[in-house]
């Protein structure tokens, strides 16, 4: 497989994912949010099954219908990030009992969800590499794009490499898990903004700490894959689940799909856009290890930035959605609009 190939297959499922967010974020606002988790459902399971069946005259036609497939499923996959976490919080202010337990179910149901699927994916991947004793045939992939996780590595790495890759990326991966659950736990403490400039805090120190000490780090692998789990943990205690929260809660019930979906895919655009860019400046310096020092290092200063827009633009929101509902009727009202016919 081309160069060319593997980004295409990568970056189709990427936008396909960003045009769900906003296509679904108004549909739910719209048509209901039971029609958006049905549609979404829908888009992704029809992405699944395409990839899964994908064949052609040639490779080139067969990876064609392949990036295809995936644009749909991701089309499908990325209106589930409004869907969700629009319906979780929402769900959880029927009673004051939940709305004192909303960060940590959101949590559960939208980033520990996510981040669960990561695990298991690569978890499906080994089991299937060993049912095919570690061989590339078309049924490892096809098999793996049934069960919904994609093994692109074994178009293009070396055999003997595929099962430590994706071995190492699962315990990596199991890091995110306890890191869900803790941001969770204390956005029901001392508030959201509060966890999310806490988790970009320690994710900038723990950075900085990678970052100047990677050379002796990597000298022992076992090590250098916990502290770059717990690094992983720390990004998903703080923004990874506020994220959701703070969003959701900014805004009045009808346009609360609106302004998820816009958040969810400028945010997919940034990681999308910071991995482009992070790439040339590893590869700028004159040694390996110098460009992954520089790339901890910088991310982890744009980590404090993120704590400090996080502390000072983000408002404290009232734990009651109704609230803002009642404060955007009455903007609504007094510029001559009706809040029903939204």
């Amino acid at each position: 497989m081309s160069s060319t190939i593997k980004s295409r297959l990568s970056n189709s499922y990427l936008i396909g994912e960003i045009f769900g967010m906003l296509f679904f974020g108004v549909l739910i606002d719209r048509m209901g949010r039971r029609t958006g988790i049905v549609a979404a459902t829908a888009f992704l399971v029809l992405g699944v099954v395409l990839a899964t069946a994908a064949h052609g005259s040639s490779d080139l036609g067969m990876f064609w219908m392949m990036i295809i497939a995936r644009g749909v499923a991701g089309f499908g996959a990325g209106g589930e990030y409004p869907v969700c976490a629009t319906n979780a919080t929402e769900a959880s202010d029927e009673t004051s009992e939940l709305r004192t337990k909303r960060g940590f179910l959101v949590a559960l149901t939208t980033d520990f969800a996510i981040d669960l699927g990561f695990v298991i994916a690569g978890v499906v991947a080994l089991i299937v590499l060993a049912c095919y004793h570690q061989g590339t045939s078309a049924g490892v992939w096809r098999v793996s794009f049934g069960l919904g996780f994609v093994v692109l590595h074994g178009f293009a790495m070396i055999l003997s490499h595929i099962p430590s890759n994706i071995g190492y990326g699962t315990v990596i991966n199991c890091f995110y898990l306890p890191g869900c659950l803790l941001g969770g736990f204390l956005m029901d403490r001392i508030g959201r903004k509060q966890t999310m400039s806490l988790g970009f805090m320690l994710w900038a120190i723990w950075g900085f700490i990678l970052g100047g000490a990677i050379q002796p780090i990597q000298t022992v692998f076992p090590l250098f894959v916990v502290m770059y789990g717990i690094f992983n943990a720390l990004g998903e205690m703080g923004p990874g689940v506020a994220t959701f929260l703070c969003a959701a809660e900014s805004f009045p019930t009808p346009l609360r799909g609106h302004f998820l979906g816009w958040a969810a895919a400028v945010g997919k655009a940034g990681a999308s856009i910071g991995t482009e860019v992070f790439t040339p400046i590893q590869n700028s310096f004159s040694s390996t290890e110098k460009g992954q020092q520089a790339v901890f290092v910088i991310g982890s200063a744009f980590c404090v930035v993120g704590g400090l827009i996080s502390w000072f633009l983000i408002p404290d929101m009232s734990r009651e959605l109704e609230r803002e509902d009642v404060r955007f009727r009455i903007y609504l009202e007094e510029n001559g609009y009706k809040y029903e016919d939204l």
